[in-house]
């Protein structure tokens, strides 16, 4: 299952996953993002895997992201969300865009 591998290698970066996104309870355990047995097999058209991440652990978050990207038979998109209390939107996309992210500012 793609979105369990993703899940998985994500957890090694510190993230916290959105306790109120449903596919929390299609997880076994949330700390390593493994999914219940039981719906591993199942297809779907789309999901969405939320999660948050401290800034300090963005650059190694993002590059697992592309990393995992090559090893995965499917597309998937990343939206970073950041607050902009004290510039820090402003920080995250200036982190991703020197590491190699084309971004789309929304603010």
């Amino acid at each position: 299952m793609d979105v369990e591998t993703i899940a998985i290698a994500l957890t090694k970066t510190g993230i916290e996953f959105e306790t109120s996104n449903p596919l929390i309870g299609l997880m076994e355990n949330p700390k390593t993002g493994k999914f219940r047995s039981d719906i591993l097999n199942e297809r779907v058209l789309s999901t969405i895997l939320e999660f948050k991440v401290p800034v300090d652990n963005l650059l190694d978050t993002v590059d697992i992201l592309r990393e995992i990207g090559g090893k995965i038979d499917t597309v998937f998109s990343v939206g970073i969300i950041s607050v902009t209390q004290n510039d820090q939107g402003r920080k995250c996309q200036n982190l991703v865009r020197c590491h190699g992210w084309k971004t789309k500012a929304n603010c």
